[in-house]
């Protein structure tokens, strides 16, 4: 019992006890506390008598104490509907804090779905601890990035890049994206003497694909996907994001009925943005587009480096073969919507527009197609019932990841949010993130401040890593002392 309160007595001894009753004054401003009321006095009985007034104290308390608690109870459940069990400390620091948030994610979400599912993914057994993913432009591929950068930060892979920026372009210019990839372009970075013994876990960034230099970093037995989207959709989201519109002094309606109707001849943007642009990403640039057959080549080509092409309209099919493709729990493939326009910055093109603009992307096009009916046939192959089954449980892990992380989509004025989770362009929708749960930092963080956080990662296994290389050297050239005699 709190200090300075006393029991509440059973009876009051100025009353029977059934003669007793309660009053409680209503008002819609100020509750009142009950009074009790005596219908007829007890006579006397030599004892000493309980004041009015304590009377009316203690009856305010109790009823008082009782309303706090109907409070409590309804905020309470109210929480609890909105809020997971599991709450902890705001951050975990390092790699050990980053290893216990994702155990703790991966145990909430696994329970969302039922047992049979979580039995299905126990058959696999060997994780895939390499991966060479091709970022192209406007297709999603931020969040399937995300999604890699989790599992590497969980697993403390090595990660292909630069010691600064977010490309991997030329060492002097990584966001000049006009050739494709060498993988001598990493030779510089401190951290490559720890590399060439370990090798790299992931490659990851924005580049122009080279599935052979890619293969020299990640090494023999990587497994290499991507992913596609409608080409007219892709071109669209790319115009008005990078904001073409500056440059070309038009909208793309207009642009589409200006320039590509009328056949002006259109640079590409900063070099590398532009017409078919998802060849150019895989790297295949326009001289390799000439006509049909050499389209059919280039797309039987890439058909042969990648294990899978996901497909951006069909992100949750495409998630679950992924997940099978690197035999890794489904509930790593959870993810959120990051790096998407706000709706009102779509710009709805007219049916004129979009039937030039979908002939002018005819290459790109073919290659969607293709690879759109590769991932159906990818897709009937892992069983219709089976995959239906499996979508429907990322769904719901999805769902729990909003639930539980996201406190408010924010797709105003994003200026407002933690640094961490404030995105690059001021066009794209943001999240403001429960940051009481550990794990949901990574799900809503920004690509640049997650790179950053890789970065520092590698970084630290790097200096823990030399000092011990050098000791081990020191060892192996120190000729051991005689015993003595």
């Amino acid at each position: 019992m709190a200090k300075g309160y006393r029991p509440l007595p059973v009876e009051d001894p100025d009353c029977t006890v059934e003669d007793v009753h309660v009053v409680v004054q209503h008002d819609t401003k100020m509750p009142q506390p009950a009074v009790s009321v005596c219908k007829s006095p007890k006579k006397s009985t030599g004892l000493s008598k309980t004041p009015e007034k304590s009377i009316k104290l203690w009856l305010f308390v109790a009823l008082g104490g009782s309303f706090v608690t109907v409070l409590i109870l309804v905020f309470g459940l109210k929480a609890y509907s909105t809020r997971p069990l599991f709450q902890g400390p705001q951050y975990f620091d390092g790699p050990e804090g980053d290893t216990i948030a994702f155990r703790s994610s991966d145990q909430i979400l696994r329970n969302v779905i039922e047992s049979t599912s979580r039995e299905e993914e126990s058959q696999c057994s060997t994780p895939s601890n390499k991966v060479g993913f091709a970022k192209t432009h406007k297709t999603a591929s931020s969040t399937v990035q995300n999604i890699i950068f989790r599992y590497g930060l969980e697993k403390g892979w090595n990660i292909a890049m630069y010691t600064g920026g977010t490309h991997l372009g030329p060492p002097k210019q990584q966001y000049h994206l006009t050739e494709r990839f060498q993988s001598s372009w990493l030779d510089d970075v401190p951290w490559k003497p720890m590399t060439d013994q370990q090798g790299y876990n992931a490659f990851a960034f924005h580049t122009i694909w080279d599935r052979a230099e890619a293969e020299q970093l990640l090494g023999a037995g990587a497994r290499y996907f991507t992913i596609l989207r409608s080409p007219v959709e892709q071109f669209e989201s790319m115009y008005n994001y990078a904001h073409f519109e500056k440059q070309f002094k038009m909208d793309l309606e207009e642009f589409v009925l200006k320039s590509i109707k009328l056949s002006f001849p259109i640079r590409r943007m900063h070099d590398y943005l532009g017409r078919n642009q998802q060849f150019w990403d895989l790297g295949r640039f326009s001289g390799q587009l000439n006509t049909v057959q050499d389209v059919k080549t280039q797309i039987a080509e890439i058909e042969k480096e990648f294990d899978l092409v996901m497909i951006s309209e069909d992100i949750d099919a495409s998630l679950v073969l992924l997940a099978d493709q690197l035999c890794w729990p489904l509930s790593k493939m959870t993810s959120l919507k990051l790096n998407a326009r706000k709706k009102s910055l779509v710009e709805t093109l007219s049916p004129e527009a979009r039937k030039i603009l979908k002939e002018w992307l005819w290459a790109d096009e073919m290659l969607y197609s293709h690879f759109k009916q590769l991932l159906h046939t990818k897709k009937v192959h892992y069983g219709t019932t089976k995959m239906e089954k499996k979508v429907a449980d990322l769904r719901k892990m999805n769902s729990e990841v909003q639930r539980t992380c996201i406190e408010k989509k924010i797709d105003k004025d994003t200026s407002v949010l933690n640094v961490d989770f404030k995105p690059w362009s001021k066009d794209v929708v943001g999240f403001k993130m429960n940051e009481t749960v550990p794990w949901c930092r990574y799900y809503g963080m920004s690509e640049n401040r997650f790179i950053d956080l890789l970065r520092q990662r590698q970084k630290d296994r790097w200096q823990v890593w030399e000092p011990q290389q050098m000791s081990q050297m020191q060892d192996a050239i120190t000729p051991p002392h005689p015993n003595p005699t």
